[in-house]
């Protein structure tokens, strides 16, 4: 695994309390993803613990994105994203990117805005789709009818725009 996609697993691990295991489809096509013009930022993330980390959202063709990952003493993650819509919510597919996919698998995030304009991510547990892992129809089937399902999901972590965290000192 190089060191690019360990440090979003890193980050994911260290802030959801527990590792995420990757699908191998991603929740919906790219041809049908949009970009939220919301998360085309730089943003501040902590999770309960307030331990830091930075993502910047970036438009790469209308429909994907590209996404940096920084924390201190890490090496930068550089992924591909992009959107997907269940049930009117916000999930992002994630997958590391350099000429090539570094590992074909796939994070799931649901992502929220508070009336403030946070960033909510919230991690997508793979272990109830154990079975289903690699159906991408199932996948998805299972994620709708469990949407309310605190089983199905990670910790969240709080995400503020950079220029707002630094408005505010």
């Amino acid at each position: 695994m190089s060191a690019r996609w360990a440090a979003l697993l890193v980050f994911v691990c260290c802030f959801s309390g527990g590792c995420i295991i990757g699908f191998k489809y991603p929740l919906g096509p790219v041809k049908k993803a949009v970009i939220d013009p919301r998360l085309l930022a730089v943003w501040e993330c902590h999770d309960e613990n307030q331990k830091p980390g930075r993502l910047t959202f970036m438009d790469y063709d209308g429909q994907q994105y590209v996404l940096y990952f920084t924390a201190e003493g890490e090496e930068p993650g550089h992924f591909r994203a992009y959107s997907t819509q269940i049930k009117g919510r916000g999930f992002l597919n994630v997958q590391g990117v350099e000429p090539k996919p570094l590992d074909p698998t796939w994070l799931f995030f649901e992502y929220a805005f508070s009336e403030t304009g946070q960033l909510s991510l919230r991690g997508v547990n793979a272990d109830p789709f154990e079975k289903v892992r690699e159906n991408a129809r199932e996948v998805r089937r299972l994620l709708e009818r469990n949407l309310e399902n605190a089983e199905f999901f990670e910790s969240t972590l709080t995400c503020t725009k950079a220029d707002q965290k630094n408005e505010r000192k």
